[in-house]
C-alpha cells in the first residue's frame, strides 16, 4: 500500500472510530481484521483492481456480514 494513503487510512479510523476500511489494490480479495499503530482494531477489505467496478456491492456485502 502507498505509505501516504495508509497512514490516511490510519488517520480516518482513529479520527472517526470507524471499524470498516477498504482497499483497492492489486492483489486478491480478503478481508483481514488488522489494529492500527495506537491499538485500535478495525476489518479491512482488500478489493482486486478489476473488482472496482462492483465495489458499491462489495462494500454493502462487507458491511452485512461482518
Amino acid at each position: 500500500m502507498n505509505f501516504l494513503c495508509e497512514i490516511f487510512m490510519i488517520e480516518l479510523i482513529r479520527n472517526f472510530s470507524q471499524k470498516y476500511a477498504v482497499r483497492i489494490y492489486g492483489g486478491r480479495f480478503k478481508i483481514e481484521d488488522t489494529v492500527t499503530p495506537n491499538g485500535t482494531p478495525f476489518m479491512l477489505m482488500n478489493v482486486p483492481y478489476y473488482l472496482g467496478t462492483k465495489l458499491p456491492e462489495y462494500i454493502s456485502w462487507f458491511h452485512k456480514n461482518y
